[in-house]
This record gives structure tokens, sequence and C-alpha cells, in this order.
């Protein structure tokens, strides 16, 4: 599928894999004018640079994997920070979405807390971004038995605009998201509230993601 043997002066080529172990990493493929079977020379040397180019890819991959957990740690310490300087519930929702909505580029963040006098009931405590303006007061059992927070210890994430606009707007109306995490906030069994966090993005759900997401919901 490579678009380089789409070319009309391509002849031949030469496919080699990068490989480290057992894993496949990709490949590499050399394309030359001429035609007919490529020489031994050629076959040897592409294999050399095959094996070099994997254990560069492989050592890349560790890089990134790296930084990326790098650039967790300081998010989960920022959030953190913001939230151990909050004494009140206004400030702690206003500590998570603001720092919540930077550390993921978010595209919107509500906060959601359970009302002190009618533990039925979710408050609208916070929004920030395109979020848009929260429903009169969603009833807690609406938003467990909608955005599958039966349990009210486990996130849910909603990777499409179709669960987004199924699920979400029990929380805010007209959500224009292509994905969202619901994140509930729970602790030994009490009820607080929830976290809701809207992108732009389908794919930006990633498994590092939704770990950093979760931290978020302890913290």
């Amino acid at each position: 599928d490579s678009p380089i043997l789409s070319d009309p002066d391509f002849g031949r080529c030469i496919t080699a894999p990068l490989r480290r172990g057992g894993e496949l990493l990709g490949a590499w493929v050399l394309a030359f004018a001429e035609p007919g079977a490529p020489d031994v020379e050629d076959v040897t040397l592409v294999e050399l640079f095959a094996a070099q180019a994997a254990q560069a890819t492989q050592r890349a991959r560790l890089h990134t994997a790296e930084v990326d957990a790098r650039e967790q740690a300081d998010v989960r310490r920022t959030i953190s920070e913001a939230l151990n300087r909050a004494p009140t519930i206004a400030e702690v929702a206003e500590a998570i979405t603001t720092e919540g909505r930077n550390a993921f580029d978010a595209a919107g963040l509500a906060v959601f807390v359970v009302s002190a006098g009618d533990p039925s009931v979710l408050r609208s405590q916070t929004a920030s971004g395109s979020t848009a303006p929260p429903s009169p007061a969603p009833r807690v059992h609406e938003v467990k038995d909608r955005c599958g927070l039966s349990a009210w210890r486990y996130p849910q994430f909603l990777s499409t605009r179709a669960q987004v606009d199924q699920f979400v707007e029990v929380l805010v109306t007209d959500p224009k998201w292509a994905s969202a995490a619901v994140l509930p906030l729970g602790l030994a069994g009490v009820e607080m509230g929830v976290v809701l966090v809207g992108f732009d993005d389908e794919n930006v759900l990633t498994s590092a993601t939704r770990a950093a997401l979760s931290g978020l919901a302890g913290e």
C-alpha cells in the first residue's frame, strides 16, 4: 500500500521487517526503478540497516514512553498541589476545572456535587470552556442509570459522539463533544459528585489518558 509503489518509474522493491526480538515494529520498503531480482549484496545491506533501524525505533519508543510518564507525573503533582490548597468545595471545583482542563487539553469540563440538603440531587458547582449549560439539577439515580455509574466508583469513558449524545445530556444540554469521561467522586461508599470532561477528538482517550483521568477523580 506504499505510495512509493504507485510511482510510474517503479521497477522492483526490497521490503525488510523491523523486528526486535519477537516484536514487529514496522517495515522498511526500498523501491528501485530497475526491474528484476535484487542483488544479494543489496539484500544483505538492507537487512543490516533494518536491524539498526529496529534498534533505533525501539529506543525512540522507550524514550517516548518515558517522556509521557514524566508528563503524567507532572500533571498529577500540579493537580494535587492545587487541590491541597483548596479549603472549600467551590475552590476544589475551581481547581479541578482549571487544572484538569489545562492538563488534558479538554474542550470543556464540569463539576457537580451531591446536594447537602437533598442527596438525590446533583448541583452544578462549576464549569469551564465550551461546556454547555448544565441541565437543571440532574438526579443522582438518572446519572447512574444513563452514565453507567452503578457502583459510583468506576469512571465511564465515552469514545464516540453517539455515546456522548446518548449519555452526557443527562448532565449538560447539547454537548458538542467527540468523546468524554464521566468521573464519579466517591470515597468509602459515600457519593460526593461527578466530574465531566469533554474532548473534541475521538482518539484522545488512550489508556494513559484514562489512567490519568481516573487519578484526577481520585484526587
